[in-house]
């Protein structure tokens, strides 16, 4: 199976991602880079605690970081790029950051988004610089630097994106309502994994490096 040596998170957080990758891949050395300084004191901690001794995380800019000499069998950011000005410029880093024949996994905001509760129409996160991507589009612009489309799929499906609003609906009304029902909107966002989704809120897209 696929066993990669080097995989790099960019904005990493608290580490979450890497923690659980380190579990997946424990053979490889796993970085994440964060720019939020609280976030990666935190991971930094997390590090003793999981004995996780491949794991480093690191202050990093994909943006305006210059590329080093480091090259990753795996680049992945979760739920960033939406937070990102200059997106295109960040892609274009963690490509040249990929060793040749490397994967990126990405996931994003879908640019349309069905809602059910009316509530959620006019919806925005307050430190998004874009509320979403148009798969088509992102896709286009991996292309254009290199990448081939390996798999894209659309996540927080009908399910998902259900338990999601039912979610925020509970957290606005009360915390401790949130706490009681999350089991109940896990379970029934985990049907997603089950189903085939045709449209969701998001969109995971793995796309390998041209070889040369």
């Amino acid at each position: 199976g696929f066993a990669p040596r080097r995989i790099l998170d960019v904005g990493s957080g608290i580490g979450c991602y890497v923690f659980y990758l380190h579990d997946f891949f424990p053979g490889a050395r796993i970085t994440g880079w964060e720019i939020d300084k609280t976030k990666l004191a935190v991971s930094k901690k997390l590090i003793g605690e999981f004995h996780a001794s491949s794991v480093a995380f690191t202050y990093g800019d994909i943006v305006r970081k210059p590329v080093g000499k480091d090259r990753y069998d795996v680049v992945m950011t979760i739920d960033v790029l939406e937070h990102v000005q200059d997106y295109k410029r960040a892609l274009k880093h963690m490509q040249a950051l990929l060793a040749p024949g490397g994967y990126l996994y990405i996931h994003v905001p879908q640019i349309t988004q069905r809602r059910f509760f009316s509530v959620f129409n006019l919806w925005e996160h307050e430190d998004h610089v874009r509320e979403g991507f148009d798969p088509k589009q992102i896709i286009k612009e991996l292309e254009d630097i290199g990448f081939r489309p390996v798999s894209v799929r659309s996540t927080f499906g009908f399910f998902g994106s259900l338990a999601w609003e039912l979610n925020h609906l509970c957290l606005a009304h009360s915390v401790v309502l949130a706490a009681l029902v999350y089991p109940f909107l896990y379970a029934l966002a985990c049907l997603d994994t089950v189903t085939k989704n045709t449209r969701g809120l998001g969109v995971a897209i793995l796309a390998q490096k041209s070889h040369t």
